[in-house]
């Protein structure tokens, strides 16, 4: 996939990736649903509350190539702003990430409300950042570009108190470690899909016009795409997470008042 945007995806070497990869994707299925000890249990992908925070997830991480990939080229390439401002964007988010996730933490922790809540403003917090950055141009100050930055660190900080924590909660004692981990492994494959994306966008707009018009482009419509990728995600939460999430705390209210009676 990172590969394909450049190479061609009708390359043979592309065209056999893709192949050697879907067949090894149906092999896997098939075998582990026939084994004893599977690594990957198929049956998570049955559980529809956890296969949303995997979507949900996604959705919240897909910007990162944007953000990290492309906006430096943009402050340095249309701003003229040289490699010194460009390294100093993430700075702002670092300091978000220091100071606030303990906050959240115990904010998320009170209620189970809190859970999808969180989950809703770190896609905001994704969407309201990528939607003003697709104006970079030679005039947006370098300031408002970190301030934006920040932001998103509010959206990873409320992400990661809130997705891995519910999807533990959802799993079985004994699918806890692969379930986890097939967190980190939704972030992996939403950057590989961003990277692919996001650089068709970029390569197909700055090639065709040339210089910095292109190329602001091709930078704007990987945050427009990174923004609408959030509002599926931020959908996904208020449509149908939130949803099941209050079924499920009215189902255990009910149990345990049903317990305290007997």
């Amino acid at each position: 996939m990172n590969f394909g945007a450049r190479m061609g995806w009708f390359n043979g070497l592309i065209m056999t990736g893709f192949l050697v990869g879907f067949g090894s994707l149906l092999a896997f299925v098939y075998w582990e649903n026939r084994a004893a000890v599977p690594l990957v249990p198929m049956a998570l992908f049955q559980n529809r509350q956890y296969v949303l925070l995997l979507a949900i997830t996604f959705c919240t991480v897909f910007y990162l190539i944007a953000l990290n990939n492309y906006l430096p080229l943009g402050v340095q390439n249309v701003l003229q702003a040289g490699t010194s401002a460009s390294g100093s964007l993430q700075l702002p988010k670092t300091i978000v990430l220091i100071l606030v996730p303990t906050a959240f933490g115990i904010w998320v922790a009170k209620r189970k409300s809190h859970t999808w809540m969180a989950l809703a403003l770190s896609c905001i917090f994704v969407i309201v950042p990528c939607a003003l950055l697709v104006f970079v141009g030679v005039n947006m100050p370098i300031w408002f570009i970190m301030l934006m930055v920040g932001l998103t660190g509010i959206a990873d900080a409320f992400r990661s108190v809130a997705a891995t924590p519910a999807a533990q909660e959802v799993l079985k004692p004994s699918d806890l470690g692969i379930g986890t981990s097939m967190i980190g492994f939704t972030i992996t494959l939403a950057n590989s899909i961003a990277a692919t994306v996001d650089g068709i966008a970029y390569d197909s707009l700055s090639a065709a016009e040339a210089g910095i018009v292109g190329m602001s482009h091709g930078i704007d419509t990987t945050f427009l795409l990174s923004a609408g990728v959030a509002v599926i995600g931020l959908l996904l939460v208020v449509l149908f997470f939130r949803p099941i999430m209050n079924k499920n705390s009215r189902t255990s209210a009910a149990e345990q008042a049903e317990t305290a009676r007997d």
